[in-house]
């Protein structure tokens, strides 16, 4: 495709809008939203570096056999530490991943917008929508896998609607492979551009199109990956479905009926302020000019990005990251309703209006995202300007008393305090330390651990986060 130099403008501009808000808090510790998840890659990723290079063994920096983290495949820790093992670990390159990432997903959006038939300023303004989006803001730069995966499902919409056009089966197996790396990681993230293609391939190639042998060979390999890391978490005894299905259907589906009305409720009052409200509106005034101009695919997105939400209700209640599909579907319906609004604007000074509007909303949903997501877990920062402060007299040893807690382990260990790998609390690793740093905030009693299980400690400094044991020589 032949690109104007008024879409290299706009292509700049939204290089520019994209990248910048993500820089905010670029060195920071991952202390603020979502820092239990941060901590969690961080440390799989860091493990991968400095301990184990086995891509069957992600660990996470706890104690005891929980440390082994089978939950979603690893193939983004993976991917991220094979380069480290060479240049050291170090969370800036995790970031400046995920920005890269993040600005990838706007361009793909924006290049599959024009091959739908968008203008340039609709295709701009509905990868604007998206890139200026809170929650976009904040998870395009946090220490987690999302970004990626979004990235992958715009890859494999792009892919799948080239292979449509063309029937070239090396665009399908490029859209596969994007897929069966992005739906064993994450599924309910992948859920919207997986949808959408398949709904696309019936929309446009009918029945036959669907099961056509090429087809039904690429996304078999998909649900075969799939299937298969799901049994291997589960044989493994380790992962999220070592319970039972039935937990993990509680836990990404709900216990309830698809149409929940009080989790819709609550899900609403939480997103409730005044960007949601106007984006919302955009998104719906988009609905009705695709609807009525009789162009199907962008309503199709905009519906798979809802589907996502009402398919998994659950998590998009417990977490806000898992709103990043619905609002890579919604987000091109926002850009048509702005642009159809904009033509109320004369014809010269309607590009220049859209890019004022696409900067002030990505100021608005910066500043949204500054005050929702980027406030910081206070206890966890406390706690690790605290550790800074104790004085280390030989190596230390790090523990919780019963707690599941991967940040703070992170958080220690990036301190250079030492977790056994043994099992907790009886390990023998603990015999061979002189000193030992317990968290336990307030005037906390000593761990029953050290009093029954630890041998001769005795408590030798008291912080307000921290507990100091020394073994008496």
């Amino acid at each position: 495709m032949q690109r104007s130099n008024a879409e290299w403008g706009w292509l700049a501009l939204l290089c520019v809008l994209t990248v910048a808000p993500r820089l905010y808090h670029f060195t920071a510790p991952p202390v603020d939203g979502q820092s239990f998840r941060q901590g969690w890659t961080a440390a799989i990723i860091r493990n991968y570096v400095e301990r184990d290079h086995n891509f069957l063994h992600p660990q996470i920096d706890i104690l005891g056999e929980k440390r082994w983290a089978y939950i979603e495949l690893p193939f983004y820790e993976y991917l991220l530490a094979l380069p480290m093992m060479i240049v050291g670990y170090g969370e800036g390159l995790i970031r400046l991943f995920n920005i890269a990432c993040g600005l990838a997903t706007v361009l793909l959006l924006f290049q599959l917008l024009r091959e739908e038939g968008l203008s340039a300023e609709a295709a701009a303004a509905g990868a604007g929508c998206y890139a200026a989006t809170p929650i976009a803001i904040f998870f395009d730069r946090a220490l987690m896998m999302d970004a990626f995966v979004i990235t992958l499902g715009a890859v494999y919409l792009l892919c799948l609607r080239r292979w449509i056009e063309s029937g070239e089966i090396r665009t399908l197996a490029m859209a596969a492979l994007a897929l069966a790396i992005a739906v064993p990681q994450k599924l309910p993230i992948a859920w919207t551009a997986a949808a959408c293609g398949v709904s696309l391939v019936l929309l446009r190639k009918g029945w036959k199109g669907i099961f056509s042998r090429v087809f039904l060979l690429s996304h078999g390999v998909v649900a075969a990956l799939m299937l298969g890391w799901t049994a291997f978490v589960w044989f493994s005894g380790y992962g999220l479905l070592s319970e039972s299905f039935t937990s993990a259907r509680r836990w990404y589906f709900g216990q309830q009926a698809l149409l929940d009305w009080e989790r819709m409720r609550y899900f609403l009052l939480r997103m409730a302020n005044g960007f949601s409200v106007v984006w919302a509106g955009l998104a719906l005034a988009g609905l009705w000019h695709e609807f009525h101009a009789r162009r199907a695919f962008v309503a199709l997105l905009g519906g798979c990005g809802i589907s996502a939400f009402l398919v998994f209700p659950n998590l998009n209640i417990v977490h806000t990251h898992y709103q990043l599909p619905v609002l890579f579907g919604v987000a091109p319906l926002a850009g048509v309703g702005l642009d159809m609004l904009l033509r109320a604007v004369p014809r010269r000074a309607r590009s220049a209006t859209l890019a004022v509007c696409l900067a002030g909303a990505t100021a608005w949903g910066f500043e949204v995202a500054r005050w929702s997501h980027f406030p910081l877990n206070w206890s966890h920062v406390e706690a690790a300007r605290e550790l800074e402060t104790i004085p280390q007299n030989g190596p230390q040893l790090f523990y919780i008393e019963g707690g599941y807690y991967p940040t703070l382990h992170y958080l220690a260990r990036r301190r250079g305090l030492v977790i056994p790998d043994g099992t907790y609390p009886h390990s023998a690793a603990f015999r061979d330390y002189k000193e030992l740093l317990v968290f336990a905030p307030g005037d906390q009693p000593p761990p029953a651990a050290i009093v029954h299980g630890l041998g001769p400690f005795r408590r030798t400094g008291h912080y307000h986060y921290w507990q100091v044991y020394r073994r008496p020589e």
